[in-house]
């Protein structure tokens, strides 16, 4: 049974289903946001106690990431259930003392030390106001941008030496085209709400419309920024695959 699972986790199905799973966090609002979110959060706790490699983890964590991007304006509506995260803490520790392998540090790893670190010292000494500087959205993004990318490095390369019978990099490509398709969903979710609730305005050519849906939509950054690192798999993948396969 747990050969079973492991197989899944590295199969097409599973990316779809938990691209599915996000996609369907979209559309009800808050009210289905939450409970979505929670569920991706227990698949990548049981990605981490069941599998010997972290790569399953990969897709469900960013769809978390991406469904969080989209309420950061409501950051503190999640902090009563932080406590449904603690099972990823405890799946991160059975994973890193079950399956311990050699730490593995590249080349690439000081580079990303000196940007942490640029990153955590950013905005010292500006006129920048110290309540924008300490505001829960900015501190979510220094840590994330800091320490979370060390942390984020260490993972990974504390999971190099895991025997696979997949290929590694197609399956990659893969969630990022996964990535990249709920990245698009969120954005024609915003576009459409946009232009129905500014039909009028957009069929007087009014620029007020445009205005507004550039306002409504605070997390665009992010999200583009993601699609963009997205793009290169669809291209790839489009030239090179026969069929939706992670072999």
């Amino acid at each position: 049974m747990l050969h079973r699972f492991r197989r899944f986790a590295v199969s097409p199905y599973y990316l779809l289903l938990c691209t599915l799973i996000a996609t369907l966090g979209l559309l009800g609002g808050f009210g289905t946001l939450l409970p979505v979110m929670i569920v991706l959060v227990q698949i990548v706790s049981l990605v981490l106690f069941l599998c010997d490699d972290l790569f399953p983890a990969f897709v469900p964590a960013f769809c978390v990431i991406i469904l969080g991007a989209t309420n950061l304006a409501s950051l503190p509506d999640f902090l009563p259930y932080i406590p449904v995260a603690f099972t990823v803490v405890a799946g991160f520790v059975f994973h890193l003392l079950r399956y311990r392998r050699r730490l593995y540090i590249g080349r690439s790893f000081w580079g990303l030390v000196f940007t942490s670190v640029a990153v955590l010292l950013s905005g010292i000494g500006t006129p920048l106001a110290t309540r924008d500087y300490t505001s829960p959205t900015a501190i979510y993004h220094i840590i994330g941008l800091s320490a979370g990318l060390l942390l984020l490095y260490l993972l990974f390369a504390y999971n190099r030496g895991v025997t696979r019978d997949y290929d590694p990099m197609h399956y990659f490509l893969w969630s990022m085209f996964a990535i990249g398709l709920l990245s698009c969903a969120v954005i024609f979710r915003e576009f459409f709400s946009w232009f129905l609730a500014n039909l009028d305005e957009i069929l007087q050519v009014s620029k007020k419309a445009t205005q507004k849906y550039l306002s409504a939509f605070t997390y665009r950054n992010t999200i583009a920024t993601l699609l963009v690192m997205c793009f290169p798999s669809a291209f790839y993948l489009a030239r090179s695959a026969k069929r939706f396969v992670t072999q």
